[in-house]
């Protein structure tokens, strides 16, 4: 009984997953990607950097499908009339909830191992892949004597570009969310 209202569940479950998960994730994916893609960061990149922004829709998703294929699995089990074979032939009502329970404690413990775990590492992997990029990018873009705005809420200037490769007369204009904005001055 146990193993056929977890089957039950459990295909319900999977479809209702991967079909929110899509509709949750592709909005901010195809977001993502539009950016990098015109910043002209290659496919695998791109690819991996929107793999990493799957836990933040994982984490509200995993509940949502067990909802719905618990729904699902009770009310084909109510409207095929099996419950009240069930119960006709002395199976109890908390009995039936067993399994139901069982997954909902796995479904559980997934969702917290996605929302403590996964979703902080995956974030600062997606940050840390975000500002390698700038970076790489950064250097082959910014030119001297021209106002470079590539990087969030900054504004860089070099005056000149020295023969090693290093900058002399930088200027970095901090645009901040306090209003105050904040200039740094190098040689």
């Amino acid at each position: 009984l146990d193993r056929y209202l977890i089957r039950e569940t459990l295909t319900p479950f999977l479809l209702a997953l991967g079909m929110f998960t899509f509709l949750l994730a592709v909005n901010p994916m195809l977001h993502e990607a539009q950016r990098f893609l015109a910043k002209g960061v290659d496919l695998q990149t791109v690819g991996y950097m929107l793999v990493l922004l799957l836990p933040q829709a994982l984490g509200v998703t995993l509940p949502m499908a067990l909802m719905a294929g618990v729904l699902m699995a009770l009310g084909r089990l109510s409207a095929d009339r099996e419950s009240v074979a069930l119960l006709a032939c002395g199976v109890s009502p908390a009995r039936l909830l067993r399994p139901v329970v069982m997954l909902a404690t796995v479904v559980g413990l997934a969702d917290l191992y996605v929302m403590t775990s996964l979703v902080p590492d995956w974030n600062q992997k997606f940050r840390e892949e975000q500002y390698r990029l700038l970076e790489k990018m950064g250097e082959s873009e910014i030119k001297a004597g021209i106002f470079y705005e590539g990087f969030p809420g900054k504004v860089l200037f070099v005056r000149e570009i020295l023969p090693d490769g290093s900058w002399g007369g930088v200027l970095l204009a901090e645009t901040g969310e306090r209003g105050l904005p904040s200039v740094t001055l190098a040689r």
